[in-house]
């Protein structure tokens, strides 16, 4: 893997948000949905696709939890039912 071990460096990073649906145990596989902004929205996220597998071995991807509050769709008109608003000061907007 090239890591890159400057914070200042250019290099441009994506970031793929998921839920984990599974109990997460690093040695265990584990089952996943991507998430994907919701339209409007700042830090809304809602499923898309199908769960998939997530093998033992790659779940070094994983870097992070972040914090979030899981809608029930009765908060707005537009909010959809089960999405998650994710806390915007635990990821950079400019790579979403």
């Amino acid at each position: 893997m090239n890591w890159c071990p400057h914070f200042g460096s250019n290099k441009s990073f994506n970031y793929e948000f998921v839920e984990i649906l599974s109990d997460y145990i690093v040695a265990i596989d584990v089952h996943v949905a991507y998430l994907d902004k919701a339209k409007v929205f700042t830090c809304l996220f809602h499923r898309v696709g199908d769960p998939f597998l997530v093998l033992a071995k790659d779940t070094f991807r994983f870097s992070h939890r972040i914090p979030s509050m899981k809608m029930t769709g009765m908060e707005r008109n537009d909010v959809p039912e089960e999405s998650f608003k994710l806390d915007p000061a635990s990821f950079i907007f400019s790579h979403l």
